[in-house]
């Protein structure tokens, strides 16, 4: 029993002593690849001479030559951005005196870069870079302090974590480096939005919070000054989706594109990315919306369907949208751009339904404005009649298409385009919401354009009495029930006999036709 547990004992130590083992190899492997993540090559050889001496045993070594690497390593950061800004300038000026001097800089290095205007350092990285340079100077003096391998290894990783693993950040000298990148057309190798933002994030990471300011007011003024359309193409998407990758996007670097002379420019970068019109005040999203106002004055423009997007933007419709479109009546719009707005914003889900109600009484206040004879053949005025869903609406649309048809100076080819926007309308979305009387002055219009007196008539008008009564039940029914009570009615001259025929769907009421025009032919 004895030799039993004397062996047990011995297999625990020895688990034991492979597990340190283990840990101790899968240690060493992780300082080295710490090391690896050092970004400068000179840098790297200090914190080489560190793992060398923490491998030997020396951890008071590995300590001091760590943080004199570190230390090393934050004031290079600070003289690569020293051009770039005063503050920066200023600091290295400083430390560069203390060293002259063989004064000790470090913790006032440290304090300085976590400050706000410098900005290099957290205060958690600030925190522990003042422990990690109390633990150097307990190592680098003579004194009876033991410095552990956990110690020597929390220091190494510390430094290489929040110093030395990081490269230097682009200052402002950086910068016109950048634009002239922006010239080159495969800046952006790719099309898509998110490719793009990843590429734009990759670049952003390398300047320093400070110099992301002025790099995004050069980059929006190289949009209005550059001769480059491939560098303007490149900076508008930089500019635009460049909004995703900063905390701290600002008003002023799109503040150039309201004024006059610029706002060709503003379209373009709301065309990629919508959403900066989050970041414009009230008075400026006023100037916009003015902006669009002017241009719908104008018989042609450009970008509208941004500006439809612009109109749709949530913050837009919740706090300007009333003024707007009580406007888009009164003034002298072009009425087929009007139309085409409404259109898209009525039949848009972003659109809520305190906006869609709105639109549709001024609409309705207004449907003189919008249906004539120059507009019935616009498809986006279909559009607008399915929405609004009125018998006064529709009574007027086909009011309007009788009066064009029935004009002797429309073009055949004008009725023709008429009549194919008229069946684009289902019959059962208006029907029971037109008059009977303009039901059957719709199909007497129909029969006077084929009138085989008549010298020429429009091809659309032939082609819809083809199936006339199938495609158009209601019409077909009301208009034959009307001609069997009129007595008078040209529609049983002969002429008419064979087109009036294909109208009836009622066998009984169709023989009862044929034989009054027999009657009549005879008298």
């Amino acid at each position: 029993q004895h030799q039993i547990t004397i062996v047990a004992d011995y297999q625990e130590q020895v688990k034991k002593s492979y597990n340190l083992i283990i840990r101790g190899v899968y240690m060493l492997r992780d300082m080295e690849e710490l090391l690896n993540s050092v970004s400068k090559s000179e840098i790297k050889d200090y914190f080489r001479e560190a793992l060398n001496c923490y491998n030997s045993g020396s951890y008071k070594a590995c300590v001091v030559f760590s943080v004199i690497a570190g230390m090393y390593d934050l004031h290079q950061k600070v003289k690569d951005m020293a051009s770039s800004d005063e503050e920066f300038r200023r600091l290295d000026e400083e430390i560069n005196e203390r060293k002259n001097k063989l004064e000790c800089y470090e913790r006032y290095l440290v304090e300085q870069c976590g400050k706000e205007k410098i900005d290099m350092l957290n205060p958690n990285e600030t925190k522990e870079l003042f422990r990690c340079i109390d633990i150097r100077n307990d190592c680098a003096h003579p004194s009876d302090f033991i410095c552990s391998a956990e110690k020597a290894r929390d220091v190494y990783s510390s430094i290489i974590d929040i110093i030395s693993s990081k490269p230097s950040l682009y200052g402002c000298n950086k910068i016109n480096h950048k634009l002239t990148e922006l010239k080159e057309k495969t800046f952006f190798p790719v099309i898509n939005n998110e490719k793009i933002e990843k590429i734009i994030k990759e670049l952003i990471i390398k300047f320093h919070r400070k110099a992301i300011p002025i790099l995004m007011k050069q980059i929006a003024e190289t949009i209005i000054k550059t001769d480059n359309d491939v560098q303007r193409k490149n900076a508008i998407l930089f500019l635009a989706i460049s909004e995703k990758c900063i905390d701290n996007y600002s008003e002023e670097y799109l503040s150039i594109f309201i004024k006059e002379e610029n706002d060709k420019y503003l379209l373009q970068l709301l065309e990629v990315n919508i959403n900066l019109l989050e970041y414009f005040s009230e008075t400026n999203i006023l100037k916009i919306i003015k902006i669009f106002e002017v241009e719908l004055e104008s018989k042609q423009i450009y970008y509208l369907d941004t500006w439809i997007n612009v109109l749709l933007f949530k913050r837009v419709q919740e706090s300007y949208f009333d003024e707007f479109i009580k406007k888009i009546f009164v003034s002298d719009y072009n009425i087929d751009n009007v139309i085409y707005i409404m259109s898209k914003v009525l039949n848009n889900d972003s659109c809520n339904e305190k906006v869609k109600d709105l639109l549709i009484c001024e609409i309705y206040d207004n449907y003189d404005n919008i249906i004539k004879s120059n507009t019935i053949v616009n498809n986006f005025l279909l559009d607008i009649l399915k929405c609004v869903d009125s018998s006064q609406i529709y009574e007027k649309w086909l009011e309007t298409i009788i009066k064009s048809i029935n004009n002797e100076y429309n073009f055949n080819r004008k009725n023709d385009i008429i009549l194919d926007s008229f069946t684009k309308l289902p019959e059962d979305l208006w029907f029971d919401k037109v008059s009977e009387r303009l039901k059957v002055d719709f199909v007497k219009s129909i029969l006077d354009e084929v009138d085989p007196y008549k010298s020429n008539s429009a091809y659309a008008a032939q082609n819809l009495l083809v199936n006339f009564s199938e495609e158009y039940p209601g019409l077909s029914r009301v208009f034959t029930s009307q001609l069997l009570k009129d007595k008078d009615s040209k529609y049983f001259d002969k002429q008419y006999k064979d087109i009036v025929v294909k109208l009836f769907s009622d066998e009984i009421k169709k023989e009862e036709y044929i034989k009054k025009t027999n009657d009549y032919s005879e008298f």
